[in-house]
């Protein structure tokens, strides 16, 4: 038993939990079921025929889905076990944390006297997978996602819309195409009857925690040891989930099974949206990232963000993004902005500009040149510029802000057994190594998330947000003066409005109706769900680590949990009504220091006059001599040249990836569509497509960087 605690660390909370009013009593077919103050949790006649009937509902079910029953009242539940595909995960949820407490005890008093052989458990379950080659193997094997690697992104919608429903037809083909389904009727319980008397109490239990990737989850207080399991998962390993229900359970807390069933799938649907991104863009970064290695500088400079770590603790910011209220929202800040640190995300900078208000910086995160267009003919000599390394290497070269700040981006995922793993960007590492540590922010996928991160990181507890809309208010998604509308000016005509061609990009998304601040639903859409999702979580989690006070200062758009809206709550009183207490009494002296701490510290930087100094401070010097790190970058330069002229299988890539770990980004895509359909592709096929992939990307990959190598 120890050996499952081990692999299933968190069962640990259940030990010595209460159990009051829970025992064990006959069911009429002579098995053992458990009972609440003698009251049976399920059929008191046939439990097997009734866990028979619910797990018949698993039918098809392919070995990259991901089983969840709902609800443990009936232990017979607990053989679907037995029949689960190699490597698969199966969840059970119930309601009940005493119930799990008694399970626990029953399958421990068992284990001491004997009764049970425990089985050898397979290293590497502690995340839920396999950690045999063999059934590793298995588990990466899945349905085709597409026919062609470049169309796995194409199908990301409907990936994430498929519902069990649209998925019946195919899975009875798959069971007519199979000679034997683990749940058909010769792998019942004969007779209906269960072997429980025959084998001590509820044997199924013990097989099920046994078997490596099962898991149990018992009461609200073990959901978020789920969550992390979930968010732990190798997302290119599943493809899909399907919920069993157990009638008799969930009808007694079906709020609780709703929200878990809502909150995996909305897990579910991130990781795999999360994955998507990253199979489009990880090549951008990788090489966004390695080319801006010539601007990253040690801990000591200001053009490093660990170099402003906790700068400004407890003083407020204000973080302003380009949803359609901060139009509104515009008077209240001009009024009002010599209180805060200013932060604005790129696509916001120019709607501030316009109205004559000056934000301490702006934050990039995008990897795209399209990026540029935020900042072009704008007067940024008074702004500092804070940018994920993933930024387009063209961007500090054109722009002339009086600094930059650079960062990364790592994703924090927490693990079952309570171990965390950071998911960096690609190429990363590589920048670390030449140019030592760089500070690190949390991303929910958007500017918005990040720049939230990084006022944390500067040292704000009390942070106002502005144009925060997360909806399309107004049927629209941007606020005037972006640089959205500056092009589709260009494009107004007598037969075509800017009201048109706003209502021609809506149109395009899947809209989904969200709750409004004021109570009513407005148009959202799955993305900004996501971003929502991220800014309510991170709110709740940060409530007993380091809790930051988030208030919105918009009228409209989608309602985010956690934050408080004063202009809502009181619209009638003057403006400074919104802002806190000691916010509202803080002298204009806290702005300027801010604005004079940033560009000072640049400031020595460059009257050091040296041709050392010029080079640190690079929107300075378009020309960009020697770097430091020119070394590095030309040997990678160099290995993925002489890979591009090679034949391109993968045992000659391997060799490189070998050397260079994170260049793997540039294939990454291929090779998880070539696991996903490795059933159904040749050895000959499989190679012709990592081959012409391989050569493709590293075609585009050695063309761009050529130009700033």
């Amino acid at each position: 038993m120890e050996e499952v605690f081990r692999r299933k660390p968190y069962l640990q909370f259940l030990r010595g939990k209460s159990a009051d009013g829970l025992s064990l009593t006959e069911a009429r077919d002579g098995s053992r079921i458990p009972a609440e103050n003698g009251k049976p949790l399920c059929s008191a006649y046939g439990p097997a025929k009734e866990a028979d009937r619910i797990l018949s509902g698993a039918t098809g079910l392919k070995r990259t889905q991901i089983l969840v029953i709902l609800g443990a009242g009936n232990p017979e539940l607990f053989r679907a076990s037995a029949h689960l595909h190699p490597g698969q995960i199966c969840a059970v949820v119930d309601h009940r944390l005493g119930l799990g407490a008694f399970y626990l005890d029953q399958a421990l008093s068992e284990w001491s006297r004997g009764g049970y052989p425990e089985q050898a458990a397979e290293p590497g379950d502690s995340h839920g997978a396999t950690g045999s080659p063999e059934s590793q193997e298995a588990s990466n094997r899945s349905e085709p996602l597409s026919s062609h690697p470049q169309a796995i992104v194409e199908e990301k919608q409907a990936i994430l819309e498929e519902t069990i429903e649209e998925r019946a037809s195919s899975d009875k083909a798959s069971l007519s195409s199979e000679s034997r389904h683990p749940w058909t009727e010769d792998s019942k319980v004969a007779g209906g009857k269960s072997d429980s008397l025959e084998n001590g109490n509820l044997p199924p239990l013990r097989q099920y925690l046994n078997t490596p990737g099962c898991h149990v989850f018992f009461g609200e207080e073990t959901l978020i040891s789920l969550e992390h399991y979930l968010e732990g998962l190798p997302a290119e390993n599943f493809q899909g989930i399907r919920f069993l229900r157990h009638r008799a359970s969930v009808d007694k807390a079906p709020a609780f099974y709703e929200y878990v069933e809502t909150r995996m799938r909305g897990i579910l649907q991130s990781r795999m949206s999360d994955l998507l991104t990253r199979f489009e863009f990880e090549p951008l970064w990788l090489r966004n990232t390695l080319l801006n290695s010539h601007f990253a500088k040690p801990e000591s400079h200001p053009s490093n963000l660990l170099f402003w770590s906790n700068r400004w603790p407890g003083k407020p910011a204000l973080l302003v993004s380009a949803g359609p209220s901060l139009t509104e929202t515009l008077p209240w800040i001009k009024e009002n902005q010599d209180r805060f640190f200013i932060l604005a995300c790129d696509t916001a900078l120019k709607p501030l500009l316009r109205a004559g208000i000056r934000p301490h910086g702006a934050h990039i995160l995008d990897a795209q040149k399209q990026t540029l267009l935020h900042f072009l003919n704008e007067d940024l000599s008074d702004l500092i510029l804070f940018a994920d390394l993933v930024c387009h290497p063209s961007l500090p070269r054109h722009l002339k802000p009086a600094g930059w700040v650079f960062s990364s981006t790592a994703r924090l995922i927490y693990r079952p057994d309570g171990s965390t793993e950071e998911l960096k960007t690609p190429g990363t590492d590589l920048l670390e190594s030449m140019c030592g540590a760089q500070g690190r922010l949390q991303s929910g996928g958007s500017v918005a998330t990040s720049a939230f991160d990084l006022l944390r990181f500067l040292g704000f507890r009390r942070i106002y947000f502005a144009g925060q809309d997360l909806a399309w208010t107004f049927r629209q998604l941007h606020a005037l003066n972006t640089h959205h509308y500056e092009r589709w000016n260009s494009m107004v005509s007598r037969v075509l409005s800017l009201e048109t061609i706003n209502e021609r990009v809506m149109q395009k998304r899947d809209l989904v109706p969200v709750s409004g601040i004021d109570g009513r639903e407005i148009p959202g859409d799955f993305i900004l769900s996501l971003y929502r999702s991220w800014f309510e979580q991170s709110i709740e989690s940060l409530k007993s680590e380091d809790p930051v006070e988030c208030i919105n200062l918009s009228r409209t758009g989608s309602l985010i949990e956690g934050m408080r809206y004063p202009r809502l709550e009181n619209p009638e009183a003057s403006a400074n009504a919104a802002l806190h207490s000691s916010d509202s009494v803080e002298s204009a002296s806290f702005s300027f220091r801010a604005r004079q701490d940033l560009l000072q510290a640049f400031e020595q930087i460059a009257a050091k006059g040296s041709a050392s100094s010029k080079a640190d401070f690079p929107s300075q010097d378009p020309a960009f001599g020697e770097s430091q790190n020119a070394g590095m970058l030309e040997r990678i330069q160099s290995a993925l040249l002489t890979l591009y002229k090679q034949p391109g299988d993968q045992e000659t890539a391997e060799k490189t990836w070998a050397q260079y770990p994170e260049l793997r980004a540039l294939i990454r895509k291929t090779e998880v569509y070539i696991s996903r359909n490795r059933e159904k592709l040749s050895d000959e096929r499989a190679d012709g497509v990592y081959r012409t992939n391989l050569k493709r990307s590293l075609n585009q990959f050695l063309r761009f960087s050529s130009r700033y190598i």
